[in-house]
């Protein structure tokens, strides 16, 4: 299955935009409020067309969603792919927290959209390897050292709970 029939089943079309006085120069030095935008360099390949492509369904911010599917697909792929520097294999792996106002920055959504497009094409992972809710470090474990998959994502949407 190609990157279009999985974005086909995994987006949903989003709401109109909400009207942003400042989205015409979102660096406008006269707002203190004004957010940064993504520079176009960061959105290529594979990743890239994700974060496009699902930019017109979801209110999460670009850079958000970016990390979120990067971080996502180092946790699927595990530790096989890998680049190499300075000698030593570097994995895919992120960890990324993403951080915002308390109901109002999206952060969940710059999760979910992603998770949906990884869903389409690795159904096991996505229902099995990700994981949050743990109590301690133990159960961190417990949740790697048993079978062959040692692949693990964990989600927690309250990261000051695991503070």
């Amino acid at each position: 299955m190609g990157i279009d029939e999985i974005m086909a089943q995994a987006v949903t079309p989003k709401e109109a935009p909400p009207t942003d006085p400042l989205s015409a120069n979102p660096l406008c030095p006269q707002s203190k409020d004004a957010w940064p935008v993504l520079d176009g360099a960061a959105i290529v390949g594979l990743p890239g067309e994700i974060v496009t492509s699902l930019d017109p369904h979801t209110e999460a911010d670009p850079v958000a969603v970016l990390m979120t599917t990067l971080t996502i697909f180092g946790a699927a792929v595990g530790r096989g792919p890998h680049a190499r520097a300075d000698g030593a294999d570097h994995a895919g792996r992120l960890n990324a927290v993403i951080v915002g106002e308390t109901s109002k920055a999206r952060k969940g959504t710059s999760y979910v959209q992603p998770r949906r497009i990884f869903f389409a094409a690795d159904r096991r992972f996505t229902t099995e390897r990700i994981l949050g809710g743990f109590g301690s470090g133990e159960a961190l474990v417990d949740a790697v050292k048993d079978g062959e998959d040692h692949r693990l994502l964990v989600v927690e949407p309250e990261w000051a709970r695991v503070l």
